[in-house]
């Protein structure tokens, strides 16, 4: 798959109201740049001054647009790094990119060792965290500290597991299909509808962005491929190796990974401390940002 496609522009997508107009000059600036790494121009963005690096991981579907809440509660207290990832938003290939688990955790270590960053921490959502999970068994002491916000590690279990990578797969597979899944897209009643079913209840704003990413064909099928490419059983067997602390954030809301998953990693990893997050759903980090951030920074103490 060729990822060659028009910017989309988030910020535009995003609704500013008044009030946070207001506050805007308080918050820490952003800075977004295009990195050409190897076969990538990656989408990157940076928060904060701090000398400790902590570096973000998106899910599936998303882009670092979902990160901005988080980042600002972060940056003080350290230089936030968060990028799209291959596939996704502004993140291209000019070449057949290979979004699997294993192609993905390459082109990331790449990037982090052509931007020379000694992370502190990386803190991976959903199917970001079994990126940076990837990342650990790759280079054990890459991290000092691994967070997994509602993390996709877990294999899918039971007949959806049967099921759902052959679809996915045929999905990707043909043109018309993905044409007539991102044409369905377009449609703003179908994205409220996949929002509603995270469990999570997000901004106007963070909406509007989604709407945006699902508005243009090469993130959708960006997703659509990873989603084709992925698989978790040679990942999970492997968690246990994992000496690096992990501490896993889940929310009792969310629709999409079972909290059942979040006690079971738990008991897999070596070490590991775990939070659930109640009234919350699958985008955690974007209803209460502040909330998540103070978890993640009692447990650098």
């Amino acid at each position: 798959m060729t990822l060659d496609a028009k910017t989309i522009d988030l910020d535009s997508a995003a609704e500013i109201d008044a009030d946070t107009t207001a506050e805007s000059t308080t918050k820490p600036a952003l800075k977004t740049e295009q990195i050409l790494v190897g076969d990538y121009s990656w989408n990157v963005s940076r928060m904060g001054s701090a000398s400790a690096v902590c570096v973000l991981l998106h899910g599936t579907g998303a882009s670092s647009h979902s990160w901005l809440p988080l980042m600002e509660e972060l940056a003080p207290h350290f230089t936030v790094v968060s990028f799209d990832l291959p596939g996704h938003a502004n993140t291209r290939c000019n070449v057949k990119a290979d979004l699997s688990l294993h192609g993905m955790a390459k082109a990331v270590n790449e990037l982090l060792l052509a931007l020379k960053l000694d992370t502190h921490i990386v803190i991976g959502h959903s199917a970001g965290a079994a990126i940076a999970a990837q990342l650990l068994l790759n280079t054990p002491d890459m991290f000092k500290r691994m967070v997994s916000i509602n993390g996709a590690l877990v294999p899918l279990g039971g007949l959806p597991g049967l099921i759902f990578p052959p679809v996915a797969r045929i999905s990707a597979s043909f043109p018309l299909l993905t044409d007539l899944f991102s044409s369905r897209l377009r449609d703003p009643k179908a994205v409220d509808k996949l929002l509603m079913n995270t469990g999570s209840h997000i901004s106007k704003a963070s909406a509007k962005q989604y709407h945006a990413l699902c508005n243009n064909s090469a993130h959708v099928n960006g997703a659509l491929q990873m989603m084709a490419s992925w698989r978790l059983e040679s990942l999970y067997p492997r968690l246990a190796s994992i000496s690096t602390p992990v501490q896993l954030i889940a929310a009792e809301k969310d629709a999409m990974i079972p909290k059942k998953d979040a006690y079971r990693l738990n008991r897999v990893f070596q070490n590991s401390e775990l939070t659930m997050l109640p009234n919350l759903g699958h985008l955690a980090h974007e209803e209460q940002p502040a909330l998540v951030a103070d978890i993640i920074l009692k447990g650098d103490l």
